[in-house]
């Protein structure tokens, strides 16, 4: 397997790997922390835990409507960066991908909005939905690290110069290689 196939792998996969591993530690913490020989703490006790997930919705709505500024910002951009880049992506799956991260960005909002009265709500469901909500947030903040990147290169551009006189320049002219290992690289959506 060469670098670019496993570097493509890792791409389609981290957002879902890193949660579920994160998962699986938290569901150790509590079938051997809290019920086993360790007796930990319950994070849920703590007097911070409605400060905690009030936290995590104002973090999750304010990306959110980070995603709500630069959405319109990227569409209605015209450059040749921006086009050659809206002609050689899979459109549909960027789409997908796009609802797939506000929808768990929604998710994450409601999940931590219950949890602020887990007071009120049984330990095993309280155990449940923070396990939900661990997955649902980290998921989330993966692949809004790799979208929001994708945005900026797309707001910002691509080793371009504005000049008054032409329109557009290409500071360095790129080698063929490099032409193809971009265009590889832009069909991972």
């Amino acid at each position: 397997m060469n670098k670019s196939k496993i570097r493509k792998n890792i791409l389609e996969s981290y957002s879902y790997g890193i949660p579920t591993v994160v998962l699986i530690f938290y569901v150790l913490y509590i079938v051997f922390g809290i019920y086993g020989k360790a007796k930990w703490n319950w994070i849920g006790d703590s007097t911070g835990f409605k400060d905690m997930c009030t936290l995590i919705t104002q973090f999750s709505s304010i990306v959110l409507g980070v995603y709500g500024f630069f959405i319109p910002v990227v569409m209605s951009k015209k450059d040749s960066f921006t086009d050659y880049f809206w002609q050689h992506i899979d459109r549909d799956r960027f789409a997908r991908d796009v609802h797939k991260i506000i929808l768990s960005g929604i998710i994450a909002v409601l999940i931590s909005v219950f949890l602020t009265v887990s007071d009120i709500m049984s330990k095993p469901s309280v155990f449940v939905l923070m396990g939900i909500l661990i997955w649902i947030l980290i998921f989330y903040v993966c692949n809004t690290y790799r979208f929001l990147g994708i945005f900026i290169h797309l707001i910002v551009g691509n080793s371009i110069l504005q000049t008054q006189d032409s329109g557009l320049e290409i500071e360095t002219p790129i080698s063929e290689s490099k032409k193809e290992k971009i265009n590889s690289e832009m069909k991972k959506f």
